[in-house]
């Protein structure tokens, strides 16, 4: 028996070689069953006796633990036979409980009760004594280590010290120890995966392929495959049924580097322009012809001719709305109206009235007490035809007035045939009868005084009156 706790610390030592990760957990509850050598010592007599027990610890935590310990031994003390029980309340540390490592060193502490019980005896005398028994505190400390070969299971060894007073003597006692170590319950950590580098879901162990790139599909050895033999391993290839052969991208798709969607292998135009219309060669069109690409041109219905800007769109430097490359007359006055070449059409002529109801036709004149039009008179009556001719709108009342000299009613109808005279020259040049009333007035609306020679011949007028 003596031999025991070396061959468990022997084990111990082996044990501890292998690595395993588990450790003292959070929470959990130990049964250790242990073995070992006790040497007594009370004054100069030193005594050996083999210990054996059992330890029940909660942990609160990896690091801190309580125990109650139970143990007996039995050994010949002052030549007696004697045997030794201890029942003890301990607090125990645990270092490097964070570390991986198999083995954990720790620390303990504890106050108990031993008791002693001396078997009955005869003396040298042949006087026989009878059995006596004792009891006592007593004080424990140690250090100590486990080293796990299993999630649950490790091998525990320690050395300790123990001291009471029995029989009013003071004894110490020294021990060393070791047992198997049982773990229950607690706050498991997840066993860590093996390796695997590349990260396709095979360790590294079973690994052939150790490069993979990260998401292709991989074989039970690790290895990438290509179906479409396109170069892009199965898993990243977004187009896994590329015909053969092709000429594909980095995802695995039919490269189509002017992104016009007629792949690469069958475009017959490759440089066009980034969102131009192409035919199923790929090549652009232009529908009108303005040399920006459709697709690309914002005003797709340009005239054939005009000139354009970068988005297809025609130009007009002077604004006139006529395109550049259309326009005849490209530098026409802002304001100016157009015809249809862009060239500036002429200008209205002004309104005859500028506003007022009726205007006096200087330069109208007729011959001596008759309605016959003078040759100087033709000049203001065709700028009058043209300024009504522009002005279709509006509608007048040509008056005939005269001076108070000869008769009256011979100056009423001479004013009425001279206002007619003026309405039928103005319908010859181009103006619509409807628009012109002939009216004569006589001598019923002078201007002026009939008294002076001046003012004779101011009251000797045509006058056109506006009727709208």
């Amino acid at each position: 028996m003596r031999k025991l706790p070396a061959v468990l610390l022997a084990l111990a030592l082996i044990l501890g070689a292998a690595p395993s990760e588990a450790k003292i957990r959070d929470k959990s509850w130990e049964l250790f069953a242990f073995v070992g050598n006790l040497d007594h010592r009370s004054g100069d007599e030193i005594t050996n006796g083999v210990d054996y027990g059992l330890s029940v610890g909660y942990f609160g935590t990896a690091k801190v633990g309580v125990e109650t310990r139970f143990s007996t031994d039995e050994a010949e003390f002052e030549g007696n036979p004697t045997t030794f029980e201890r029942a003890m309340i301990e607090l125990s540390g645990n270092f490097l409980s964070d570390r991986d490592t198999s083995t954990f060193p720790y620390i303990v502490a504890g106050l108990g009760v031993v008791s002693e019980t001396r078997d009955a005896f005869e003396d040298p005398n042949g006087v026989e004594v009878l059995e006596s028994y004792d009891a006592a505190a007593v004080l424990t400390m140690g250090l100590g280590a486990r080293t796990f070969f299993h999630d649950d299971w490790a091998i525990r060894y320690e050395a300790r010290y123990f001291h009471h007073d029995l029989f009013e003597a003071s004894q110490d006692e020294y021990e060393i120890s070791a047992g198997v170590s049982w773990i229950l319950g607690g706050k498991r950590e997840p066993k860590p995966a093996p390796p695997d580098e590349d990260g396709d879901g095979v360790h590294d162990k079973k690994d052939k392929c150790p490069g993979t790139p990260k998401g292709a599909t991989v074989d039970e050895k690790g290895c990438p495959s290509d179906l479409d033999g396109d170069g892009v391993w199965n898993g990243l290839d977004k187009c896994p049924d590329t015909p053969k052969p092709a000429t594909v991208d980095e995802t695995g798709c039919l490269s189509d580097t002017d992104g016009d969607t007629v792949p690469d292998d069958s475009d017959k135009c490759p440089g066009t322009p980034k969102g131009a219309k192409v035919d199923a060669s790929g090549c652009p069109s232009d529908g009108d012809s303005d040399g920006v690409y459709d697709g690309l041109d914002t005003c797709p219905d340009t005239p054939a001719g005009a000139k354009v800007d970068a988005k297809g769109c025609p130009l007009d430097g002077d604004k006139d709305g006529v395109y550049d490359g259309l326009d005849r007359c490209p530098d026409t006055p802002a304001g100016d109206k157009v015809d249809a070449a862009g060239c500036s059409l002429p200008k209205p002529a002004p309104d005859p009235f500028a506003g007022r109801k009726s205007l006096v036709l200087e330069g109208v004149a007729f011959g001596s007490s008759n309605a016959t039009l003078s040759p100087e008179s033709a000049t203001a009556l065709d700028a009058v035809a043209a300024s009504l001719i522009e002005w279709p709108e509006v509608k007048i009342e040509i008056a005939g007035h005269t001076d108070s000299q000869d008769d009256e009613a011979d100056n009423l109808k001479l004013s009425q045939a001279r206002a007619e005279s003026v309405r039928d020259y103005l319908v010859s040049n181009g103006v619509d009868p409807s628009r012109l009333t002939a009216k004569g007035y006589g001598e019923s609306e002078p201007i002026d005084d009939n008294a002076t020679k001046e003012g004779r011949a101011r009251n000797r007028r045509v006058e056109l009156v506006r009727l709208n």
